[in-house]
């Protein structure tokens, strides 16, 4: 349960980031991005390939070399993109979500 809320705070945060995005600077949105690599790294070192790719977008969202215009039908898509990567890996090794028990 705590990893889904994780996710959530994150996709959260990438909003209100993208919605206020002049407040921050291009040091702090880079500072972001290469601790979302280190996370991605970890992730990929442990084996957990979907929170790899997560973190993966997490970092090219941050990046200041990267400008994103996002409108609804991009979160959409994001969205949709993120669900997949956690869901299937889930339901190929036939676990329970917690919060389904």
């Amino acid at each position: 349960m705590r990893t889904i809320l994780r996710y959530i705070l994150a996709i959260l945060l990438i909003m209100i980031l993208a919605n206020v995005e002049p407040v921050f600077s291009q040091v702090l949105r880079l500072i972001i991005g290469l601790g979302f690599l280190v996370l991605a790294l970890d992730a990929k070192d442990r084996g957990r390939d979907y929170v790899f790719y997560f973190y993966l977008l997490l970092c090219f969202w941050f990046q200041p070399l990267f400008k994103f215009e996002v409108d609804k039908s991009t979160w959409n898509a994001m969205s949709i993109i993120v669900a997949l990567l956690l869901v299937i890996p889930r339901m190929k090794k036939g676990r329970k979500f917690e919060f389904f028990q």
